[in-house]
């Protein structure tokens, strides 16, 4: 079935395997199943839409609306809605079901969940309040000691500036790395130590400026090598050799800059894995492991039965359109972290651990089930709009607001945009699907207002680190690229020392989306392999300068 997005008008196709899908997710309240239709939006717009709802790096400090206290919340001050510092509002000395209320069939059922939104406490930020130590000024952490600003990470130490790292210590700076220790400026490693600008490579030790290492220990400026030592922009040098030349090299900004150009010639003439896919069976998608019969999956592993899944790890099922974790779940559909643990789960945001049957809920857990349209609940079941019912009573009721939202056209459809907590350039969307102030509001959706900071001189900074002192740290420094002010704390500096690189000249936000800039676009192009002709489905679109090989070629050029 060919359709058209109703949102950036691109074609689509829903496939028969995708129409079964949304019949077996169909949910049955006294025997009669409320059919799922067809989505409206294309992959990428429900996925944009999803990614709305989740603000991981825009923090803010406010007041807690419950005790007081000056908190560090993903919640800007202006929030509409109380914000509870995440310690307090997973204590049971407030009870969500009394902000219960009955469903309106006068009105939408979005409109109604906008007015539940507005008056529930929220919590502060996605972290465990338990298991994190000296770490306030992160999100969506757990297990974490000494970390600033480092967000959708588990399992971290010393580690700043920072998504998407898991396992990891003394690391600064990285994005999607993990069991990686001192690492600076590295994407889509693991297993790695003491590295600095490298990309898409595993089990590698003091290698810096490369791309795609599989095993290689003191390499600079490589390309595509596995199982080698002492190499420098793919030239095989003996251990004197090296040690003479880059062992000792002092990497100021000048040298960086350089290393980084001559890396990226030599990447451009040397083959390119058309896909990162380790152990997985019948799999399309990028940087995925571990994984089987899956279409369209990327920043994924141990997935199964999965289509238009993102960032999801360990275990989830038999699955659709789900967005940053869900580990150990199964049929769930149009989701965004939605934990672990859970079943048959629909349209819903931020649902931890131990959740079935819930449709149209946003931040409940744990173990909540059988719940629809409901915000903020702990161990609940059979509630609407956060208001208690029998069994009987809820079975009877659901298959009713069910039909008032087919009139309305909500039935089957992830919550809008307009809905989300946050506006557009707070959430990750933004990140992944970005978009100016005037094409936001365009779509009716909201900008939050950048503040305006005080004039500050221009700061010059030294191009190598033995020049810094710890003064610095007193000082608003300006982003050279963006004009943002942006200081350095004493333990980044002691990171840059440790590492032996100059201070940044940008600002922890505009390095990340240089970083981000760097990884493929989580999109397929149907390309064929420029080695022996053989159809790929691959990240590099037809139009990118790269050599871009299928998996047999790409292994006999580096083997």
């Amino acid at each position: 079935m060919e359709k058209t997005c109703h949102q950036c008008s691109a074609g689509f196709q829903i496939t028969d395997e995708d129409l079964a899908f949304y019949d077996k997710v169909s949910p049955v309240f006294n025997g009669k199943k409320e059919q799922i239709p067809a989505p409206t939006l294309c992959p990428d717009c429900r996925l944009q839409r999803r990614l709305s709802f989740r603000n991981e790096r825009c923090l803010y400090y406010r007041t807690c609306s419950l005790t007081g206290k000056r908190i560090v919340s993903m919640h800007a001050s202006d929030a509409v809605f109380p914000v509870y510092e995440v310690g307090e509002w997973l204590k049971d000395h407030w009870d969500p079901l009394s902000y219960g209320r009955d469903f309106d069939f006068n009105r939408s059922f979005f409109d109604q969940m906008k007015d539940l939104r507005d008056v529930i406490p929220h919590f502060s930020l996605f972290t465990d309040s338990v298991s994190n130590i000296n770490s306030d000024f992160t999100n969506c952490i757990a297990n974490a000691k000494n970390c600033y600003l480092s967000t959708n990470a588990a399992y971290v130490e010393n580690c700043y500036y920072s998504r998407g790292i898991l396992h990891s210590r003394d690391c600064c700076d990285c994005l999607r790395v993990d069991h990686c220790e001192l690492c600076y400026e590295c994407l889509d490693t693991h297993n790695c130590y003491r590295c600095l600008f490298l990309q898409d490579s595993d089990n590698c030790s003091d290698c810096s400026f490369s791309t795609g290492l599989r095993g290689c220990t003191s390499c600079f400026g490589c390309q595509g090598l596995v199982q080698k030592e002492y190499c420098a922009f793919n030239e095989q040098l003996t251990e004197a050799e090296w040690k003479e030349r880059y062992g000792q090299l002092r990497l100021t900004r000048p040298v960086i800059v350089e290393s980084i150009r001559k890396s990226e010639e030599l990447r451009l003439k040397t083959p390119q894995r058309f896909a990162s896919l380790v152990q997985c069976e019948d799999v399309t998608g990028d940087r995925c492991t571990q994984s089987k019969n899956c279409q369209e999956v990327f920043d994924s592993n141990t997935l199964e039965d999965c289509v238009y899944c993102t960032e999801i790890s360990d275990g989830l099922k038999d699955s659709r359109d789900c967005s940053v974790w869900g580990e150990r779940s199964q049929l769930f559909y149009e989701c965004q972290a939605a934990g672990t643990d859970g079943f048959h789960c629909l349209f819903c945001d931020q649902i931890w651990k131990n959740n079935r049957d819930l449709y149209y809920c946003i931040q409940c857990f744990p173990s909540t089930t059988d719940c629809f349209g409901c915000f903020s609940l702990h161990n609940h079941k059979y509630c609407i709009l956060n208001k208690q019912y029998t069994k009987e009573e809820y079975e009877i009721l659901v298959p009713k607001i069910i039909e008032h939202m087919r009139s309305t056209n909500e039935w089957g459809e992830f919550f809008p945009v307009a809905l989300s907590d946050f506006s557009y350039n707070q959430s990750i969307a933004h990140e992944f699907f970005p978009l100016t102030e005037a094409q936001t509001k365009e779509r009716g959706w909201r900008w939050y207002p950048e503040p305006v900071a005080a004039a500050t001189n221009t700061n010059v900074l030294p191009d190598d680190i033995a020049d810094v002192t710890d003064t610095l740290c007193d000082k608003t420094l300006s982003c050279q690229f963006s004009g943002k002010h942006y200081k350095v704390v004493k333990q980044e500096l002691d990171f840059y020392r440790t590492m032996g690189v100059p201070v940044p000249m940008l600002c922890q936000e505009q390095r990340h989306k240089h970083r981000m800039a760097l990884r493929r676009p989580r999109k397929l192009w149907d390309r064929t392999c420029m080695n022996c002709q053989k159809p790929i489905k691959t990240t590099y679109s037809p139009d990118r300068p790269e050599i871009v090989y299928c998996e047999s070629c790409y292994l006999e050029s580096v083997y």
